[in-house]
């Protein structure tokens, strides 16, 4: 299956413009679907930032001082990736390994 416009157009909306349209296409031949391709952008965009690459802008100060600022938000990557994850599974017909589901555990003989 050959990936089409609106395949790209997706993965663009979700991943931005890097990587370039080759490197897309070569992921979208191994793994067949727009959304598996941008989870991996993503977690390979992740993993560069959490090991302090490209995302990572520093300056230094000869003796006195050396400063690390990391600008990848990590949070709101762990958010996009997850939402697509649950989006991939969804269409699949199941749910993520990490799902999880929250509720309030309370005592029928207390009330708060």
């Amino acid at each position: 299956m050959a990936m089409t416009d609106l395949d790209l157009a997706r993965i663009r909306d979700e991943v931005g413009e890097q990587p370039d349209d080759n490197t897309i296409d070569d992921y979208f031949d191994a793994l067949g679907h727009w959304l598996p391709v941008a989870i991996r952008v993503l977690k390979r965009r992740r993993a560069n930032a959490a090991a302090g690459g490209q995302e990572t802008k520093s300056f230094t100060l000869d003796g006195v001082l050396s400063v690390g600022l990391s600008t990848a938000n990590l949070a709101g990557l762990d958010a996009q990736i997850a939402r697509l994850e649950a989006a991939w599974a969804a269409e699949q017909g199941g749910t993520t390994a990490a799902g999880v589901t929250t509720a309030r555990i309370r005592r029928p003989d207390r009330y708060r």
